[in-house]
């Protein structure tokens, strides 16, 4: 994977994906977290033509600036362009449109791993029974 890879997603804005149905805000617009959730689908989309079988990307650090509000019924783009790949670190400027308008725009860090280990340490990390996890992820 080398820096310059992109990919950008289209999505209509629903009631469901507003502050006042999640709880984020009393108001009906585009909530942050499903802003954030737009981008980190569009890193996702990025990173994975380019990834080996048995890998996927998990999220690491997401820094953003959610600059306007958007109602519902508007179609956002969001687009992720890969900045730095470090390792199995991937380094994403990151920013969610609709039209001319910048509703957000940040940085995006993502990882790439061995899905059935990650899931697999995931499982002896935190006990079937609820209680705290032992060592590191």
């Amino acid at each position: 994977m080398t820096p310059g890879v992109k990919a950008t997603l289209r999505h209509t804005v629903a009631p469901a994906d507003c502050a006042d149905a999640i709880g984020s805000g009393g108001v009906r617009v585009l909530s942050t977290p499903h802003l954030i959730a737009l981008m980190e689908r569009a890193a996702m989309a990025a990173a994975a033509p380019h990834l080996l079988p048995g890998e996927t990307t998990v999220g690491t650090r997401v820094e953003v600036e959610h600059l306007e509000a958007c109602p519902p019924g508007v179609e956002v783009v969001a687009e992720a362009k890969l900045r730095e790949v470090d390792g199995r670190r991937l380094r994403f400027d990151v920013a969610v449109t609709a039209g001319e308008r910048v509703l957000g725009r940040g940085r995006h860090e993502r990882f790439v791993v061995e899905r059935e280990r990650f899931l697999t340490r995931l499982k002896e990390k935190w006990p079937a029974d609820g209680g705290p996890p032992t060592g590191r992820l």
